[in-house]
């Protein structure tokens, strides 16, 4: 996959055949990403609605939540959850049939390198929220676990933040920290 200013475009690797190509993306942020099965995938569009492919990948069969301006995507490891910062900044999470299941009320920082993560089952999400703190938040509830925050260091949300696999610790930053 290839994503450029306004296109998205995909390639089959074996075949070198162009299987799908849209201009009609989003012009900043990650734009498309794959499903962790690779089964399918999920476009962010200029209009700002979240599209989610099949593995045919045809726009017509797309999902739509074109009620909403979008940027950014995160999906969990079991492609369960699509979580995507919504026109107020605000991260909210959606299943592959479009149902939306929970508002977490943080603006997220589009500054940083991946603004959102979710832990290896999906049951939390990492937020990296404006104003310097961490998030953890509880998927599918959307209640907020944990807020981390760190002193007298500007650029940690800049770092890449990772989860233990069991899920009990989470790297971020030059720390780590327990998820509980």
């Amino acid at each position: 996959m290839a994503c450029g200013v306004g296109f998205v475009s995909v390639w089959n690797t074996q075949t070198r055949e162009q299987v799908f190509y849209s201009e009609k993306a989003a012009v900043e942020g990650v734009t498309a990403g794959f499903t962790p099965d690779g089964k399918g995938m999920a476009i962010i569009y200029k209009d700002g609605g979240l599209r989610m492919l099949k593995s045919n990948l045809k726009e017509s069969q797309a999902i739509g939540w074109d009620q909403l301006a979008m940027r950014e995507l995160a999906f969990s490891k079991d492609g369960r959850w699509v979580a995507s910062i919504v026109k107020n900044g605000e991260v909210e999470v959606f299943d592959f049939l479009a149902t939306l299941i929970c508002h977490v009320a943080v603006k997220a920082s589009t500054k940083s390198s991946e603004p959102m993560k979710f832990n290896d089952d999906g049951s939390l999400l990492l937020v990296k929220a404006e104003g310097g703190s961490v998030r953890l938040v509880e998927v599918p509830s959307g209640r907020e676990l944990r807020r981390l925050t760190m002193k007298d260091s500007s650029n940690w949300l800049e770092m890449p933040c990772s989860f233990s696999p069991d899920g009990k610790y989470l790297i971020a930053g030059p720390m780590v920290w327990g998820v509980e």
